[in-house]
């Protein structure tokens, strides 16, 4: 669960509670050692709140989090609502192009690409967010409990 709030000093923020404990593992973990110029960043953490499980509990939401610069808009509504010339989906997809090949070159792969976790930012830059089913290359199968971890046959009947 995702919810739009304010930080302290009045600027808009994200917060995503997580109710998985692996999850909000991931999601920190694989922002590590990435450049805030192609994956939103953590500003805080529900670790670093003694109330935050508390306070949660009493929303219905899950007692882990993180808490994260808020985004304009994701790739999604962007699609649905925003008419792009070829110009503009042309630099769009360069960004995001980037984004990736930035998560690769850190030795990961997202794992859940799709234009609900591309994010434009005020600023007009485009990054990538929710990277719980991220994966190491060649250590671990991306997004596991997520997918079939046997070879499929195409196509399907």
């Amino acid at each position: 669960m995702v919810r739009r709030a304010t930080d302290l000093d009045g600027s808009p923020v994200a917060i995503k509670f997580m109710a998985n404990e692996d999850q909000f593992q991931c999601e920190v973990d694989a922002r590590q050692g990435l450049d805030e110029r192609f994956v939103v960043g953590i500003r805080a953490t529900s670790d670093e709140f003694d109330s935050f499980a508390e306070e949660a509990q009493k929303l219905c939401y899950g007692p882990r989090g993180i808490v994260m610069e808020a985004a304009d808009r994701n790739l999604a509504v962007v699609m649905l609502q925003e008419r792009s010339d070829v110009a503009e989906v042309a630099g769009v997809m360069q960004q995001l192009a980037a984004c990736l090949e930035h998560v690769h070159a850190s030795g990961r792969i997202h794992g859940d690409f799709k234009p609900l976790n591309a994010v434009r930012m005020e600023t007009g830059d485009w990054k990538l967010i929710d990277l719980d089913a991220s994966a190491r290359i060649s250590e671990e199968p991306a997004g596991a409990e997520l997918c079939e971890t046997q070879p499929v046959a195409w196509p399907r009947p």
